[in-house]
């Protein structure tokens, strides 16, 4: 079912209503302040909503948002899979931060922005969904926006339990500038299994967000840091949990818990200079993640990911030769 789909003048897909849409082996390249994707909708909803994103490119977009947006309450489930954002950047000007003369909205990111997780019901009364936001198996590559990641709102009942927020898993995040971290939002949380950054701006989680990175590698960040509380909202505390995580060239700052099996050593890339980030048989990433917190049956890569106790990373070692594939 594709209701209320339509094609912008750009090429862009926007979707409304009560829609389940699926975008499917696309590309969407050098897009100006539009979006790739936007669903939106009124302030009430019925029936299933969803949007699934698979097999696509989003390249040279120059966003508004984000190339993939979604706004006002308006999906209960949104899935992304194998889909690569390259060199994307936002042109979304309020009060925030300055860069090159310029200031930039923090509601803006070069990948996706999840917007209010919720629904009003019949009463009047904010439901939010009841299962996370995924993303899974993704290039984010290069580019220069506020964020890569943002969101806002998305949450269950309480924001740090099982339900709601996002899950991203099996990515990677290669040289991607963000004037202030690569994942930010607000009230809501953010879970971050097996994925490797690269070169990446600040790890950052934002406003009353709590977030954690499971069994991921973090190198060359200059920070991986919470939100300190500000004199008007003093209970907006933003925390990072590190669990099963390597990090290496990489420093941790406040408000951040480095909880269990935190590692800092070079987690031996295969060939950082080809941006090969296949790790090799050495590294300290190799069976000693945690397979409880993982999440997918495969790798970044497609091969297997449960053999033993999982891997460090959004790669999973492979003895001998294999085929790498890093644009997609």
């Amino acid at each position: 079912m594709q209701t209320a789909v339509n094609l912008g003048a750009d090429g862009g897909v926007s979707c409304a209503g009560d829609a389940n849409v699926t975008v499917s082996n696309c590309v969407f390249s050098s897009f100006q302040r539009k979006s790739a994707i936007v669903c939106s909708s009124s302030s009430t909803v019925t029936g299933l909503r969803s949007l699934t994103v698979v097999d696509c490119l989003f390249e040279n977009l120059k966003s508004g948002v984000a190339p993939v947006y979604l706004s006002q309450g308006s999906l209960y489930r949104m899935s992304a899979s194998r889909c690569t954002f390259r060199n994307n950047t936002t042109d979304r000007y309020v009060k925030g931060s300055a860069e090159n003369g310029n200031v930039h909205d923090a509601y803006s990111a070069t990948a996706f922005y999840i917007a209010n997780g919720g629904y009003m019901d019949e009463n009047g009364v904010r439901v939010f969904r009841a299962e996370p936001a995924t993303i899974d198996r993704c290039l984010f590559s290069g580019g220069t926006g506020n964020h890569v990641i943002g969101g806002e709102y998305n949450y269950g009942t309480e924001h740090d339990t099982v339900y709601g927020g996002l899950d991203v898993s099996n990515c990677l995040f290669d040289n991607t500038k963000a004037w202030n971290g690569t994942f930010y939002g607000y009230t809501c949380r953010f879970r971050f299994r097996n994925c490797t950054f690269v070169n990446a701006s600040s790890v950052f989680a934002g406003r009353d967000i709590t977030t954690y990175l499971y069994n991921c590698i973090v190198t060359g960040t200059e920070k991986i840091h919470g939100y300190a509380p500000e004199s008007n909202w003093p209970s907006a505390i933003g925390k990072i949990y590190l669990d099963h995580t390597l990090i290496y060239n990489a420093s941790v700052g406040e408000p951040a818990e480095s909880t269990e099996a935190l590692v800092e050593a070079d987690p031996m890339y295969v060939d950082v200079s080809k941006g090969d980030y296949r790790i090799m048989a050495d590294s300290p990433a190799v069976n000693t993640g945690s397979s409880e917190l993982a999440m997918g049956d495969l790798d970044f890569a497609g091969a297997g990911r449960f053999r033993g106790v999982v891997d460090r990373g959004c790669h999973e070692y492979r003895p001998g030769p294999g085929l790498l594939v890093i644009i997609r």
